[in-house]
């Protein structure tokens, strides 16, 4: 038996720990000193507690649910599908996808929220230690800083009291690959921490690429910085899957009685609801509270908390029990606190914060309530036990989900701004960082509609409009006037690339370069400073996008809200003239209004349009008929309520 596998049998992982380092250590072995040896003996037994705490913690979720019980993950976990965005790919995950990890090497897992990011990346770290495919190492991504990089993180992993792990031998331990880091929620990553924890983790990745990484994220700018990474989405619910969700969360008599209600036909727009693990199971819980189904988000996260607030502890004095409040404060009252709370640590860029600092927000909490009686130290545990929609971690107290953060949020923004909202909605539209407010707008469009359509609606209804009376206005001799309308209205808000170029066969490192050969070279030609993300599809040729501002916000508009001048596109079967020897030469060419170009001639341009149909999966066009009927409308709205003002 090695020296390692000895030291570390005793271990309550060890056995575990032996099986998944021992690759790594016949990799270094013949390389070390007897002083290195020792030292690398030291970093094994520090990663064999850091797996047995690790897998500890991870084997359990707190959810608003169970109000921040823990439960174990693998029994409540549904499995879920991720989708290759580029290839379109399929895998449904109920382990860890060493197959696919090996093909893409880094794997960049984003979606929207309460998509189940978390409970998949947390899924797959479990099943890789149990499985020992790989060295796993979790790490939360909102626990960097400029102080704190990822090299620092792991260093201290592998270090345990005494400090031993030092540098070289670490990234000697990487040299040999065998590690998968999964790394978690790129989108809490603080705004002033971002740069510097970008940086680490690009500088971290340079350094080990013969290692796995797996990240997870809400859609963000910042992701333009990883390239290399294949990029996946996470497959909504269908419908059997989310009742089988349902069932895992309530006992059969309820669980049934919420389906057979779901089924009814007067109740299929909440369907769209049922798609995100989140969203299913907060259902639950607002239908565990009054039976009722609600029908719009808003509705149903208030419905939660009501749950949250009056519920009984029925285990104490024959159910009649209700645990007390030491805010003192009423139903009414504590909501707007935490609105309050939502506002301010939503400004902050915080989900997670000290002890200390949650004292600190709930003290501005509490002055922007005028609450004078109540103490920060009730608020948050009121907070954390009567109302458990805040959750102890440690040192630490976190949001449940940053969902429910942005609920919060949204209504303080809606209600309690003085009005105020509409222009704050426009100016986040406006931002460079858009793409993380979007939740907080959705949920605000949802609470007010009049005034996201008097914002955001009105200055997007105007901006395409105004691309659409500007574009594909000259002279294409041969080609139907009825063929460039369709073009026209295809292509505003898009930005669309012809690829010439084959992606390399068999995955890893040479696909993720080419890859991000193919973005540079799309951002590059796409003319826009405000453009860095993209997306493309193969083929022979491909297509793909610069992802501009609109088309990324009607994206994710869809299946939340209705934006009138936006009519959905019926999938295109892919079977297209493919018009082989005439596409014009260059690995990228921009598809453009350009009366010279080849892809407007007569040979090319319906087949042109075609392929932006058929490969680039495109799921929308603009009306602008609707469109200036909506502007009108906003208009007309507008002038009614001003002249309808009672003060």
């Amino acid at each position: 038996m090695e020296p390692f596998t000895a030291a570390l049998l005793a271990k309550p992982l060890g056995k575990l720990a032996a099986k998944i380092l021992k690759p790594i250590y016949d990799g270094v072995e013949k390389e070390l000193s007897q002083q290195a040896h020792l030292a690398l003996h030291k970093v094994f037994n520090s990663y064999a507690d850091y797996l047995q705490q690790a897998t500890q913690k991870h084997s359990y979720f707190n959810s608003v649910v169970f109000k921040n019980e823990q439960r174990i993950l693998a029994e409540y976990y549904q499995p879920l599908t991720i989708v290759n965005t580029r290839s379109k790919h399929e895998l449904l995950v109920t382990g860890y996808p060493g197959d696919e990890v090996d093909r893409a090497r880094n794997m960049l897992i984003v979606d929207t929220a309460g998509m189940g990011k978390t409970t998949l990346l947390k899924l797959m770290f479990l099943k890789c230690a149990e499985e020992g495919q790989a060295v796993p190492i979790l790490i939360e991504l909102r626990k960097l800083s400029k102080k704190k990089k990822l090299t620092d993180f792991l260093l201290d992993v592998l270090s345990g009291l005494d400090g031993s792990c030092k540098p070289d031998l670490f990234f000697k331990l990487l040299s040999k690959g065998g590690f998968c880091f999964f790394l978690d929620g790129y989108d809490e990553i603080p705004d002033i921490e971002r740069a510097a924890v970008t940086a680490s983790i690009q500088n971290f990745i340079e350094k080990a690429p013969h290692n796995a990484f797996i990240m997870t994220s809400r859609d963000e700018a910042g992701l333009s910085a990883f390239p290399q990474f294949q990029r996946y989405t996470i497959k909504p619910l269908f419908r059997e899957e989310a009742y089988s969700l349902l069932r895992k969360y309530a006992d059969p008599g309820l669980a049934d009685s919420l389906i057979a209600k779901l089924d009814l036909p007067e109740n299929q727009a909440i369907h769209e609801f049922l798609a995100s693990p989140l969203l299913a199971s907060l259902l639950f819980k607002s239908f565990e509270y009054k039976h009722i189904i609600p029908l719009k988000r808003h509705i149903f996260y208030r419905q939660v908390y009501e749950a949250l607030y009056e519920s009984h502890d029925l285990t104490k004095e024959g159910g009649e029990f209700q645990r007390s409040k030491k805010s003192g404060l009423d139903i009414d009252r504590f909501e707007q606190v935490l609105r309050a709370l939502g506002a301010v640590t939503y400004k902050a860029t915080k989900t997670e914060f000290t002890k200390d600092a949650a004292l600190d927000f709930a003290g501005k909490a509490l002055a922007l309530c005028s609450e004078r009686k109540a103490a920060p130290s009730s608020i948050t545990h009121d907070a954390t036990h009567a109302v458990p929609l805040l959750v102890v971690d440690g040192n630490y107290i976190r949001w449940s989900h940053r969902s429910i953060q942005e609920y919060f949020a949204a209504q303080y923004l809606c209600k309690n701004t003085e009005g105020r909202h509409a222009q704050v909605l426009l100016d986040y539209y406006n931002g460079r960082d858009f793409s993380k407010h979007i939740n907080l707008v959705l949920l605000a469009a949802d609470i007010d509609r009049a005034a996201f359509d008097r914002s955001i609606g009105l200055h997007v209804a105007q901006t395409l409009l105004s691309e659409y009376k500007d574009i594909y206005r000259g002279i294409f001799p041969g080609v139907e006037s009825a063929a460039v309308e369709q073009r026209r209205r295809l292509c505003v808000g898009r930005m669309p690339f012809i690829i010439n170029s084959g992606c390399p066969q068999g995955g890893g490192n040479r696909e993720n370069e080419w890859s991000r050969r193919i973005h540079e070279r799309i951002i590059n030609l796409s003319g826009g400073a405000d453009l860095n993300s993209s997306r493309f599809t193969y083929g022979d040729p491909g297509v793909g996008f610069a992802l501009t501002k609109i088309e990324s916000f009607i994206e994710s508009t869809m299946g939340r809200l209705d934006l009138p001048f936006i009519e959905v596109q019926e999938n295109v079967s892919q079977v297209f003239d493919n018009k082989k020897g005439l596409w014009p030469d260059g690995e990228v060419v921009k598809i453009a209004d350009d009366e010279s170009s080849p892809l407007n001639s007569v040979a090319l341009f319906g087949a042109t349009t075609n392929l932006i149909l058929c490969l680039g999966r495109v799921r929308w066009r603009f009306n602008p008929d609707l469109a200036v009927r909506y502007i009108e409308e906003i208009g007309l709205d507008s002038k009614n309520i001003a002249d309808s003002q009672p003060w």
